[in-house]
């Protein structure tokens, strides 16, 4: 799942997690939240909704704290920044807060969700605050290169970028990107590549 997301293969992603919904125990909110994300990049937008409110409902609360937690709320609060749901964001920067220096991972199987402060610096930006969001985004940037995570740093870069350039921050933009075009050529992540190329067009 990690390999088709990190591609751009979303329908992939669907298909390989889809059976895990109907699942009675397991990682069943992550795999909502990550077919969610899926949906979202694909356009199916009120599908990805449906998903959303199910995760969203007790202020989160659903959402076990087990082994998974940190991981599962890291994906669901991605998925609120793609959805652009600022209503909700508040809520889970509180939840976030405690574990804001740590990295997402769901054990056995190892799915790495990356740090919790880029998750953190979406939701900042979703609120319009952007230099706070900046800041969460070069921390979570610089604990992704701690860690060899050179994926997840694309991804971090490519968010960077734009965020700076909706900023009109023009040089440090263009760096950002040309950073996540760079990542996303050299990892075969043709849709960081290609998103990245786009905006430095623009």
């Amino acid at each position: 799942m990690g390999l088709a997301r990190a591609r751009g293969a979303h329908e992939e992603v669907i298909r390989i997690f889809e059976r895990g919904l109907g699942a009675e125990r397991g990682a069943t909110h992550y795999v909502r939240a990550v077919i969610a994300r899926s949906l979202v990049a694909l356009g199916r937008l009120d599908d990805a909704r449906r998903h959303f409110e199910v995760l969203a409902g007790g202020d989160f609360s659903g959402i076990p704290r087990n082994i998974r937690w940190t991981n599962t709320l890291a994906e669901t609060a991605h998925l609120c920044a793609d959805l652009g749901e600022e209503e909700r964001a508040e809520t889970l920067l509180d939840l976030l807060a405690p574990v804001s220096h740590h990295h997402g991972v769901l054990a056995v199987p190892v799915c790495y969700g990356g740090p919790i402060e880029f998750a953190r610096g979406r939701l900042f930006a979703l609120r319009g605050e952007g230099a706070e969001a900046l800041v969460h985004l070069a921390e979570a940037a610089e604990a992704a290169e701690a860690l060899g995570a050179r994926p997840t740093r694309a991804w971090i870069a490519l968010e960077r970028g734009a965020l700076l350039a909706r900023r009109t921050e023009l040089r440090r933009a263009r760096e950002s990107l040309e950073e996540a075009r760079r990542l996303g050529e050299e990892l075969g992540m043709p849709e960081v590549a290609a998103a990245a190329q786009e905006r430095l067009a623009r």
